[in-house]
């Protein structure tokens, strides 16, 4: 059932450096209220990084002692499939390169707000270029 599908998860939280839910998903796996004590359950597993995706609002991010909400951008939204894998892709490529953890919501915000203003889950997949250019 529901509890034990939250037990697995929550066994490999402590592998990856970065656990990203959105905060419905959040909410369901920790039976939190909101995206801060989300983050909170989150570190407390073990993850270095805690990003809770926000939709439109932008993100909410947790590491350690440091902790940022970063407004979303305004788009034109014409699919918003593969949106959430292309900001999870972007937010990964922020924690390679070390970047504060603002910048690695501006940078999947802007990766993801490119992505909703393409039809399909692959034509809005932005290069690293494209998201810097438009920061």
């Amino acid at each position: 059932g529901l509890e034990e599908i939250k037990r697995t998860y929550r066994r490999f939280f402590p592998l990856p450096d970065i656990v990203q839910p959105n905060l419905d998903e959040a909410k369901i796996l920790f039976d939190v209220k909101n995206e801060m004590e989300a983050a909170d359950a989150i570190l407390e597993c073990g993850a270095k990084y805690a990003v809770i995706k926000l939709g439109e609002k932008g993100c909410y991010i947790k590491k350690e002692d440091k902790e940022v909400y970063v407004e979303g951008y305004l788009s034109r939204v014409v699919d918003t499939t593969g949106a959430g894998d292309v900001f999870s892709a972007a937010s990964v490529v922020g924690v390679i390169k070390g970047w504060k953890i603002e910048k690695i919501g501006r940078f999947a915000n802007r990766a993801a707000a490119f992505a909703i203003e393409h039809k399909g889950a692959t034509t809005g997949i932005p290069t690293y270029s494209q998201v810097i250019d438009m920061m």
